[in-house]
């Protein structure tokens, strides 16, 4: 029997079941989460889910994070179907921020990324100590993400040359896949993760996930120290107090919508129901 990919509408209708469970432990153990980035763009300008969106993003201030992650691998059993995944507890995840998972769903990726069992997700954003100003060793460790980002799509890929290509750029491309492929994923993420420790959390002013994606952006750590509630698909939840100045930070006027040819899934994956 032929597994039927889940619809955009039911992946809203699965996450928001993550979402709840994901606060309802957030709020047992009392840490704080923040809506983030295109979910709480949903949030303020849509009150749920951008109508294309096909993910949920959190953001969590690392002593939180990590207070949640001891919690959820401590508790693996009792929050079952729900699980939370990392890289310490998946030896196959391939990312260094985690997920908050329902273990009742199948993933398959569009790429060559392992999904890891990951199932129905929300990603949580770790943010760590980003420094107190924007001087040279920022813009360095900038400047040595991206290449490790660069590297460890490198490392995923199957094919040194992308089939779209400028073939002409084969001679250097080819030792890069080579060297990204003799070192592994694993290398790469150990060096991105490795980056947290860069600044003191507590002696920052500013907060960034610094572990992850290429473009980051300085914030002041004061915006995810008091949170006020929003309404996101029928339930509150908890976003930056000053989110207009969190948005406008990142987005400029988030309030306008994007063109009717950008109005899509980005992220390059499909959903099953696994047969129960």
């Amino acid at each position: 029997m032929t597994k039927r990919e889940l619809t955009l509408a039911e992946i809203h209708e699965g996450t928001l079941e993550v979402l709840k469970r994901f606060i309802s432990v957030c709020d047992q153990i009392g840490v704080q989460y923040f809506l983030a980035y295109g979910s709480l763009i949903g949030a303020v300008r849509h009150h749920g889910f951008i109508p294309w969106d096909d993910d949920l993003d959190v953001i969590m201030l690392r002593p939180d994070y990590e207070k949640l992650r001891e919690y959820c691998n401590k508790h693996e059993g009792e929050l079952t179907p729900f699980r939370f995944f990392d890289r310490h507890n998946t030896p196959d995840y391939p990312y260094t921020i985690g997920r908050f998972c329902d273990t009742r769903y199948q993933m398959v990726r569009n790429d060559n990324v392992p999904d890891a069992g990951q199932g129905m997700f929300i990603d949580i954003y770790p943010h760590d100590g980003a420094g107190n100003n924007n001087d040279k060793r920022w813009k360095s460790i900038l400047k040595k993400k991206k290449h490790l980002m660069a590297l460890l799509g490198c490392a995923f890929s199957k094919t040194p040359i992308p089939s779209k290509s400028n073939k002409l750029l084969t001679p250097i491309r080819l030792p890069i896949y080579l060297y990204s492929h003799f070192k592994k994923p694993k290398y790469f993420l150990d060096k991105m993760e490795a980056l947290r420790e860069v600044y003191p959390f507590d002696k920052s002013k500013y907060v960034t996930c610094i572990i992850w994606d290429v473009e980051v952006r300085q914030c002041p750590k004061e915006w995810f120290l008091e949170y006020t509630t929003l309404p996101f698909e029928g339930i509150q939840v908890k976003v930056p107090k000053d989110y207009d100045s969190v948005l406008r930070d990142t987005y400029g006027d988030y309030m306008q919508l994007p063109p009717e040819r950008e109005r899509h899934p980005y992220h390059g994956y499909r959903l099953y129901r696994k047969e129960e």
